[in-house]
């Protein structure tokens, strides 16, 4: 899968250089997730597959729910909301949970 095909699935990050969304915002929240997504695919190849790996893991292990589990979103999709569940709660451990919710 290629940078510009994984940018589709963003909902927030559309390849900008800079954040367009107002700072301390949840826009700018999953902007800057999704850009440090895509800033590893793109020093890693494999960094994608390997998420994958991991979120069938995962899912597999039953420590999923949501729209994790909701196969009519695309795996793609489906990955980019683990990563970003994923790098929200190491990087904003003391926000609540419906932050994640609200993505």
């Amino acid at each position: 899968m290629t940078k510009e095909e994984l940018i589709e699935q963003c909902k927030y990050y559309n390849g900008e250089k800079e954040c367009p969304y107002e700072d301390g915002s949840n826009g700018a929240l999953w902007w800057n997730g999704e850009k440090c997504l895509l800033d590893s695919i793109s020093c890693d190849e494999n960094f994608f597959y390997r998420l994958i790996d991991f979120y069938k893991e995962a899912l597999a292990s039953g420590d999923c729910s949501g729209a994790l589990v909701d196969q009519s979103f695309p795996i793609e999709k489906r990955v980019i909301l683990f990563y970003l569940d994923l790098w929200h709660g190491k990087n904003f451990p003391y926000d609540g949970l419906d932050v994640i919710n609200q993505y």
